[in-house]
């Protein structure tokens, strides 16, 4: 649409693989050197991974691109197979007839056109693209198909391709045996600001710019901010951004051109009916599960105030620690002459062998009933606090939950445990996609 006005011979950013417009980034040129170099020392099996977007496909086919004659390359793109299918779509890449539906024919005619091929001196290299994905029937079908071999040559290797999740599944335990056996691990990563500007003129030189860069440097600043340096997002973004120029017959790319683009390729979206539902849903709930707790804890911190308190008004009154303490008593004279005392009979010296003796040290002093009393204060003090943050968090809750757009009526604990099960209730009823409006 736009390349006569740029001038260009074909459209830059395509989205479809085309290994003219690799560009040799530090982590594509390590990758593909490493893998290359792995293919030539029949290392067996390898690896590489890269998130959404960085490449790993393009990369594959310039792979395939710069193999060697007597290496033949087989790519499967399709990674939901089994071990027999895996097996028999190698044979149809190769050209070899199937001997056979079974899983043994399969295996014995792969077997027998690798070891013609090794004797010509060639080899064969399978690629499984979004290897991610596979089962791990067919993984270990990977790891069986690796060991077909001649004395001192390789004659089949494989690259799995796929997202970083393929790490973790070779991980497994029950794929050890193919874990150990991968040679080469490479990792794609997002271009740098600087790669980004590269990739972007170097896809415009291919397609045949002359001359100098329809993007201004702000604007290519913008393409990083935007995409952060994602091969494909790159190419979306800046196929739109030079649509927009030219549709506003520009004499180059701005960042409002670019800022446009974004627009363009990833719109803001509504969160769909359901979508609003489940967040109402999911607030509504967070909410009155904190407001619960709130309620019982100043519930609690309610008892703590009253015992307190109950513990202040028995040392006053009497009845508590403080009337542990023994009251020195004094004679009181009398006017009345009373008879000479008496002795008391003689008792004795060590108590009866019911009664326990009780050390002298074990009557509380005052200074044990003032600590007392103290300590009480502070518990009465703490807890009073206590009770008026929950009072206060919990008003803050309700005061939301009774607002739009929960508008709820009841907000006793019932009440809340009610809300609380019909809003977050089973994940069946949940999932029937009810769209009510918020």
């Amino acid at each position: 649409m736009y390349e006569a006005f740029w001038h260009l011979e074909r459209a830059p950013f395509v989205v479809t693989p085309d290994v003219r417009f690799l560009l040799r980034a530090r982590s594509h040129h390590e990758s593909l050197s490493a893998l290359l170099t792995g293919i030539v020392r029949e290392t067996g099996v390898m690896v590489l991974v890269g998130d959404v977007g960085t490449g790993k496909t393009l990369l594959c086919r310039a792979l395939c691109a710069e193999l060697s004659l007597d290496v033949r390359s087989v790519l499967v793109i399709n990674p939901y197979l089994s071990g027999a299918e895996l097996i028999g779509t190698i044979l149809d890449d190769l050209g070899v007839a199937r001997a056979g539906p079974t899983h043994g024919e399969l295996m014995a005619a792969l077997a027998r056109h690798l070891l013609a091929v090794g004797a010509k001196g060639q080899s064969v290299v399978v690629i499984v693209d979004e290897a991610q994905q596979m089962s791990v029937d067919a993984l270990e079908q990977i790891r069986i198909l690796s060991t077909i071999e001649m004395p001192g040559k390789k004659l089949l290797q494989v690259v799995l391709v796929g997202h970083p999740e393929l790490l973790d599944k070779l991980g497994r335990r029950e794929l050890y045996q193919l874990d150990q056996r991968v040679g080469v691990r490479c990792r794609l990563e997002p271009l740098s600001a600087r790669d980004t500007s590269r990739y972007v003129e170097h896809r415009l030189r291919v397609a045949g710019l002359v001359g100098a860069l329809p993007f201004t440097r702000a604007a290519l600043v913008e393409v990083y901010r935007a995409t952060r340096g994602i091969p494909r997002v790159i190419n979306l973004v800046s196929d739109r951004a030079l649509a927009r120029a030219f549709s506003a017959r520009a004499e180059e790319v701005t960042p409002v051109h670019v800022k446009g683009a974004v627009r363009d390729v990833a719109p803001r979206t509504r969160l769909p009916r359901s979508g609003l539902a489940t967040a109402w849903r999911n607030g509504a709930g967070e909410i009155i599960r904190r407001a619960l707790p709130m309620r019982r804890a100043g519930a609690v911190a309610a008892g703590l105030a009253a015992l307190a308190m109950a513990g202040v008004f028995a040392h006053g009154s009497g009845v508590g620690p403080a009337s542990w303490v023994r009251r020195p008593t004094t004679a009181v004279s009398s006017p009345v002459s009373s008879p000479a005392p008496v002795a008391p009979p003689a008792l004795p010296s060590t108590p009866p062998p019911t009664m326990a003796a009780v050390p002298p040290d074990a009557s509380p002093t005052v200074e044990t009933a003032q600590a007392a009393l103290a300590a009480a204060q502070t518990a009465a003090a703490t807890a009073s606090a206590t009770l008026t943050a929950a009072q206060a968090a919990r008003a803050t809750d309700v005061a939301v939950l009774t607002a739009p757009p929960y508008s709820l009526t009841d907000t006793t604990d019932a009440g809340l445990q009610t809300q609380l099960a019909t809003l977050m209730g089973p994940p069946a009823a949940r999932s029937q996609g009810k769209t009510e409006a918020v």
